[in-house]
């Protein structure tokens, strides 16, 4: 195990984490350093030997959009879509905020504000690109656990839609039916 080494009147500790970085701290008193030493050390011995998931890194959503934009929207028929969602939705609602500090919380405020001036169809879409992107998260390792995204459910269609409307359109239709015998049916 390493020491604090005394460092311009204070102590600085220096250790190895799991992925094998280098990494340094000071610390104003001796004790407080060997503490943050020891704490550093146990957490890189635990996710090397599997009993702890590696800290993520601390990313924000804007980060998250820059490499959904330079990585996975390229390979879109949707980028200009993807770019358009990101631009004006994503970014200015969660933009700061730390991917591993996003919550359901977050996603439900921006439900309810986008509630308003949105089509419930359009906030589906811009949260299901949204849920993409914290899969995405997930998988290059920003993101531990992925927050619940619930989609409002859209309607197929804004009325009441009947294709026949009058006794003659059916009429019609059935005729037309029977004239085509079982081929229609088959």
């Amino acid at each position: 195990m390493a020491k604090p080494v005394k460092h311009y009147g204070k102590w600085r500790i220096r250790w190895i984490d799991s992925s094998g970085e280098r990494h340094s701290e000071v610390y104003d008193a001796r004790h407080d350093a060997l503490h943050a030493l020891q704490r550093h050390e146990l957490e890189a011995k635990e996710v090397r030997l599997g009993l702890r998931l590696p800290t993520p890194p601390k990313k924000t959503i804007n980060d998250l959009c820059d490499h959904w934009l330079e990585t996975r929207a390229p390979l879109k028929r949707s980028q200009k879509d993807d770019e358009s969602i990101i631009r004006r939705h994503l970014r200015p609602s969660f933009g700061p905020i730390q991917v591993t500090a996003l919550s359901s919380t977050h996603i439900n405020k921006f439900k309810v504000a986008k509630k308003a001036e949105l089509d419930d169809k359009t906030t589906s879409n811009i949260l299901t690109l949204f849920k993409s992107m914290l899969f995405e998260a997930h998988e290059i390792g920003w993101l531990i656990r992925i927050p619940k995204v619930k989609k409002p459910k859209a309607k197929r269609f804004n009325k009441d839609y009947c294709y026949l409307k009058t006794e003659d359109e059916i009429r019609r239709l059935l005729r037309s039916a029977r004239l085509e015998g079982d081929v229609c049916f088959n």
